[in-house]
């Protein structure tokens, strides 16, 4: 305590004292033949300080631009933003990933009860768009790896849905929308006939995101809209490619949390009303 009181008094009266001293001095030394070679001398010194702080910031810049290009060349998420647009990319893309496919299939989605399904604004049940399409191949290929890989003792595709409370236990209307609906009723099948290979289950909604992991190297994670209540739309996706693992495996801690407490959907709890007509 006593040490930084003598500095705050120290150090200002130092610091008077010294200019006081240095202002006699340059009282006595200025005059009207000197004054001119003091300016060119303060101006020569001005633009060597300038000089070198420009040389730092330029040296500085270089470095911060090496770390970041550092930084991003060993990083190991690489990520892409897919638009849909009006030919469904982010589906083709997706599909992409699903033709290479040589270990196993981790997907965890959400389902609600919408009148109806969209891509880029049109009916998924009676479109003919390209988005549609792109929909409807992607699912063509995820039942064809699903099928080659039937045999396979240890399961190589699992889905979680999570739904509203009240289909929890009970039956859920898949059927509202006809794709995922024939795709759910494929893998069902192939479960019913005792195939180890596939795991479908349901449980109540906990967490808003939805994403597929495929070989825990890519990820995707679609970007999805609710208009109204009335449809549900979809606009693109995010696809990661982690080669650390590291978002994998958290992704797949959230999957195995959902899994444990999840219920399993066969195929009885799939047989639509007998008045209701699947396109």
């Amino acid at each position: 305590m006593l040490k930084r009181r003598l500095q705050a008094v120290f150090v200002p009266a130092t610091t008077f004292i010294i200019g006081i001293l240095v202002q006699s001095l340059f009282d006595q030394w200025i005059t009207n033949k000197n004054i001119i070679l003091l300016s060119l001398t303060v101006l020569f010194f001005s633009l060597v300080v300038i000089l070198l702080f420009l040389a730092h910031l330029s040296t500085q810049s270089s470095n911060i631009d090496a770390k970041l290009s550092d930084l991003i060349e060993h990083s190991s998420l690489n990520m892409r933003y897919i638009e849909d647009d009006i030919d469904g990319q982010s589906y083709r893309e997706a599909t992409k990933l699903l033709e290479d496919i040589q270990h196993h299939l981790i997907v965890v989605g959400n389902w609600e009860l919408f009148p109806d399904y969209r891509v880029n604004n049109t009916s998924v049940n009676t479109g003919e768009s390209s988005a549609i399409q792109a929909r409807r191949r992607f699912y063509e290929v995820l039942n064809r790896k699903i099928e080659a890989h039937q045999n396979a003792k240890e399961p190589f595709y699992r889905r979680v849905i999570q739904v509203p409370e009240e289909y929890v236990k009970n039956r859920a209307p898949f059927e509202t929308d006809p794709v995922f609906f024939h795709h759910l009723l494929f893998v069902a099948k192939l479960i019913a006939d005792k195939h180890a290979s596939c795991i479908i289950r349901k449980t109540s909604h906990f967490i808003n995101i939805q994403f597929t992991i495929i070989d825990d190297k890519h990820i995707i994670i679609p970007i999805l809209t609710t208009q109204k209540n009335l449809l549900q739309a979809r606009y693109g996706a995010l696809i990661i490619k982690d080669t650390s693992q590291e978002l994998v495996q958290r992704l797949k801690t959230i999957y195995w949390s959902l899994e444990s407490n999840a219920h399993t959907v066969d195929i009885y709890q799939l047989d639509p009303p007998k008045n209701h007509h699947i396109q």
